[in-house]
């Protein structure tokens, strides 16, 4: 099947110095002439931060869920769900990818 979306997912935990690089660099490959009929949409879970974590995500146009898990698999999963429910794409439609909130993505 051909991918109708993707889903880009991010655990963070007190990340609100590193997030910024990370997202920005999502937000590019999102850009990349290849993805242009899709739909892309970043989630950071924001999982018992005490910082302004996000408040970053959400500034970067990252849909933010507030977690309290202290588990960054729990995180990923949870905003695997919350992507698939929102994007409305079947699942076996949808790409999901998964990286770290002090990671950067290469743009292609």
């Amino acid at each position: 099947m051909t991918p109708e979306a993707i889903a880009v997912v991010i655990p963070a935990h007190n990340e609100e110095a590193l997030l910024p690089r990370a997202l920005a660099a999502v937000a590019a490959a999102a850009r990349h002439p290849a993805l242009a009929d899709l739909r892309v949409m970043t989630v950071v879970a924001a999982d018992a931060c005490v910082d302004d974590t996000a408040k970053v995500a959400d500034t970067a146009g990252a849909s933010v869920l507030h977690l309290g898990s202290q588990n960054p698999g729990k995180a990923r999963a949870t905003a695997v769900q919350h992507a698939l429910a929102t994007l409305g794409a079947p699942a076996s439609a949808t790409w999901i990818a998964s990286t770290d909130a002090d990671s950067a993505v290469p743009p292609n």
